[in-house]
């Protein structure tokens, strides 16, 4: 019989490692004859619109119910078990916090739950901190708990106390087709959500020491997210409006990073990187914070690891590249060659791999 697969995502709209990683999960099982659905316990319909164009033909199927409505919480919990007793799945997958807490509250009826951590130590390290307390009880309830790095399953087991033999490690990986570089000289390019843990209030303050030392220094920032107007209001007062380019989300982030002279990824907690992944399958030298999963992707061969939290470090470290095209290309040739171990296709077959060890069938 085939598997049957539901996938609980807690997303509100905006596409990032989690997103990207079940739209893998279900474009490949969907090629393998898997019968998925994916659920959206919180959120409106029309934010299931951007996710079901990645997930092919998986239906996404979303409550209606926003997660700060009064009666959010109680309806979507009852709209998700109705929903997973009507498709009676052989396994239920949660991303995200919200889901997985969800999930953890809802009787097993027979399935394998599995989730995959994509969040690590963010709560403590950024917050909302209250979160971690219902993190980890949702994380203990799960069958099985795969973490997104190393640092991440790392933290489950030593901060969470998971069992060793309950968890696993996935690295989240990279699809598309790289666009041969063409790096404009003083680009520099950073990918990710608009959020604290992100750190691109930090990269704007030192974006400020580039732009001083470089005439032609600009920044893109690709991405959407709740401090869109924060980190815009930011860039004028810094006197940096006319240097920096908000594009919002993107569909595709390869021209981007093909004219990307440096990539940058300031985050203040990450938990792998993936855009870091992308810039480095695109050939591009990479500058990131020494935290997470980013300390396992970016090597003194690949880029350069700056403390979080370092607008200086971050702002010298950008500049070197810009000031040695030579360095920056050979950092690329090397991430392009290191990018290759972490490919979308390998990660989908391991996961197939954990579902059929855990299900006990034949899954591709």
């Amino acid at each position: 019989m085939p598997m049957r697969i539901a996938h609980v995502i807690s997303s509100d709209g905006g596409i990032g490692g989690a997103e990207m990683v079940l739209a893998e999960i279900c474009r490949y099982g969907s090629r393998v004859d898997w019968q998925q659905v994916v659920l959206q316990p919180f959120g409106r319909n029309e934010n299931a619109a951007r996710l079901q164009e990645l997930c092919g033909p998986v239906p996404v199927l979303s409550s209606g119910w926003r997660r700060r409505d009064p009666r959010g919480a109680s309806r979507s919990l009852l709209w998700t078990r109705a929903s997973l007793n009507t498709f009676r799945p052989n396994i239920v997958h949660a991303h995200l916090f919200h889901a997985s807490v969800l999930v953890a509250a809802l009787p097993s009826k027979g399935a394998i739950r599995i989730l995959t951590h994509h969040n690590g130590s963010v709560f403590r390290d950024v917050g909302p901190r209250w979160r971690s307390r219902p993190d980890r009880w949702a994380a203990r309830r799960y069958d099985h708990v795969v973490g997104v790095s190393e640092a991440v399953t790392d933290f489950l087991c030593h901060s969470y106390g998971l069992d060793s033999d309950k968890l696993s490690t996935i690295r989240n990986g990279w699809s598309g087709t790289p666009l041969p570089p063409s790096p404009e000289p003083g680009l520099v390019v950073s990918v990710a959500h608009l959020r604290p843990e992100k750190g691109q209030d930090l990269l704007l303050r030192a974006f400020r020491d580039v732009a001083s030392s470089q005439e032609v220094a600009r920044l893109v920032l690709v991405g959407d997210g709740p401090l869109r107007e924060y980190l815009k209001a930011m860039a004028q007062s810094l006197g940096l409006d006319d240097r920096v380019e908000f594009v919002g989300y993107v569909k595709n982030v390869w021209p981007y990073l093909q004219r990307a002279a440096v990539y940058t990824q300031p985050s203040r907690s990450e938990p792998l990187g993936i855009a870091a992944l992308e810039a480095m399958a695109a050939g591009r030298p990479v500058v990131a914070s020494a935290t997470g999963g980013l300390i396992e992707l970016v090597t003194a061969e690949t880029g350069i690891l700056v403390p979080p939290n370092d607008p200086d470090a971050l702002a010298s470290a950008i500049l070197l590249f810009l000031g040695s095209p030579a360095l920056a290309e050979a950092a690329g040739v090397s991430g392009r060659k290191a990018a290759r171990a972490h490919t979308a296709e390998q990660m989908v077959l391991r996961y197939a791999d954990l579902y059929s060890s855990l299900a006990g069938g034949a899954t591709r």
